[in-house]
């Protein structure tokens, strides 16, 4: 691009290339768009990344709801550990008993003979 000027016969001139302006238009252009378009697709990345997120760690925080099924399955469940709990116990008590008694039983034999 040239700029002259000629102040004796008052005129100015300026000649252009117009083929070079517009390849440097064309490639400024190419260049701005590629970085808008990796700009804005790595933050909607991003934004979907972090709503990701949210969502999982709003889902781990509320409490799974239980069905009503659920919760008599889980009530049965707890009564019959507590039945056998209470078995074990009962047995524990008879065997201890059964060998507390003869026991006792031989050591009073014993004194009293």
């Amino acid at each position: 691009m040239k700029l002259g000027f000629n102040f004796e016969k008052k005129n100015a001139t300026l000649e252009v290339d117009a083929e070079k302006l517009i390849e440097k238009g064309m490639e400024q252009h190419e260049r701005n768009w590629k970085d808008k378009f990796t700009f804005k697709h790595s933050a909607k990345k991003e934004i979907m990344d972090l709503k990701h997120k949210n969502k999982i760690e709003v889902e781990d925080k509320k409490e799974k709801r239980k069905t009503r099924y659920q919760i008599k399955q889980e009530e049965k469940r707890k009564n019959k550990e507590l039945e056998l709990r209470q078995m074990l116990i009962g047995f524990g008590v008879m065997i201890g008993f059964m060998i507390l008694i003869p026991l006792l039983v031989g050591i009073v034999g014993f004194i009293f003979k």
